[in-house]
């Protein structure tokens, strides 16, 4: 079995500077958006923006409650719309096991087959490029002759810190 090997971890640890994540984050949704003709109204970038302060999921209702102004609440469809136009525009992804989104932080083809690590300790998601797992479903599609709609993998465990931190105790 090939081990794939990675540029990164896709963990950052807890204390890193999240600040750079966000701007990095959101000059490529900038420039995605401009590519693809997609309007990056104030309103997309502030939902995308809030997405992107977390290395979290969040739910349409958590997005909600934090962009809240004066009591003044968005409309539950207007989120999902603007979710809609950036999952679409492959900013944010969803994570199937929780009904939840997190901004996408690597360069991949949109199609591209990644896997979504989750940390049951922290709540913190990463993706990671998965040629290999992308290798090895198409494998067995096509020998089944089955046609793939969509193609999401997410595996739970605890990301290095927190796997770390639990076999210092």
């Amino acid at each position: 079995m090939s081990r794939q090997k990675t540029a990164a971890a896709p963990f950052l640890p807890h204390g890193h500077n999240h600040g750079l994540c966000i701007e990095r984050a959101l000059a490529r949704a900038r420039a995605t958006c401009a590519e693809r003709g997609v309007r990056f109204t104030e309103l997309r970038e502030r939902v995308f923006r809030e997405i992107a302060s977390s290395h979290k999921p969040l739910g349409a209702y958590d997005l909600i409650d934090r962009l809240a102004v004066d009591s003044k609440r968005l409309a539950p469809i207007s989120v999902y719309r603007i979710i809609e136009v950036l999952e679409a525009a492959g900013l944010v992804h969803r994570l199937e096991s929780k009904n939840a989104y997190f901004a996408c932080h690597s360069e991949h083809e949109h199609a591209a087959a990644s896997i979504v690590l989750i940390c049951e300790a922290c709540g913190r998601v990463a993706e990671t490029d998965a040629p290999d797992a992308r290798d090895a479903i198409a494998c067995v599609t096509q020998d089944s002759n089955f046609q793939i709609a969509d193609s999401v993998l997410e595996i739970k465990g605890r990301c290095g810190d927190c796997a770390g931190s639990a076999a210092a105790q």
